[in-house]
């Protein structure tokens, strides 16, 4: 059996909420709490793959739990803190071995699939709680009423000091908001520039 100690890497939690949706998609991009096998590093972050599984993952040497998108980090490095103790158990009792195809696996007892249920568990009573989430908005609905950014086009602010505010104020308010705000706010100010034709 494997005799990994375990390293939470809370590298990728220095935003308030893991959440990233490229242009074009529908949905955001997944998120996971992954557990390598090999190394006993435990991490949340949001996958960067649009298609396919992550060979690590495909021969189950990291094994993944799927966060809700949004996630506040601060509710991820308290969640990799309380379920440590069943991180650590799946490390110590999973081992490395070689398959029928030649591939190197992890494989998992009966006490190591225990705690993997039981950190499935966790994540699902932590989605339970409405605030687990960051708040998301489309640019469109976060600026449903545009009476304030019109005014500040009108007192000659610029569209890039208008934007730093909006977000500035967004991340206040611990917000995502989907979509470009430049983009929006240009809409805006070209369409004030028209008018004043």
């Amino acid at each position: 059996m494997s005799k990994k100690e375990l390293k939470i890497n809370t590298s990728k939690l220095n935003t308030f909420a893991l959440y990233h949706k490229y242009p074009g998609q529908m949905d955001p991009q997944s998120v996971y709490l992954s557990l390598d096998l090999e190394t006993g590093e435990a991490e949340c972050d949001w996958t960067g793959m649009t298609n396919g599984v992550p060979v690590g993952v495909y021969h189950n040497r990291i094994v993944q739990w799927l966060l809700p998108s949004g996630i506040r980090c601060s509710v991820c490095r308290d969640m990799m803190d309380e379920i440590a103790p069943q991180l650590q158990t799946i490390l110590d009792n999973s081992e490395m071995v070689v398959d029928c195809n030649c591939n190197r696996v992890g494989e998992l007892n009966e006490t190591a699939i225990e705690a993997q249920d039981q950190i499935q568990d966790a994540i699902y009573r932590l989605s339970e709680d409405p605030w687990t989430v960051a708040s998301i908005y489309t640019v469109e609905d976060y600026l449903a009423d545009c009476s304030d950014v019109e005014k500040l086009i009108r007192e000659g602010k610029t569209v890039s000091d208008i934007v730093a505010q909006i977000e500035d104020y967004a991340d206040s308010e611990d917000v995502i908001v989907e979509g470009s705000i430049e983009t929006y706010i240009q809409e805006i100010a070209d369409s004030l520039a028209d008018e004043a034709e």
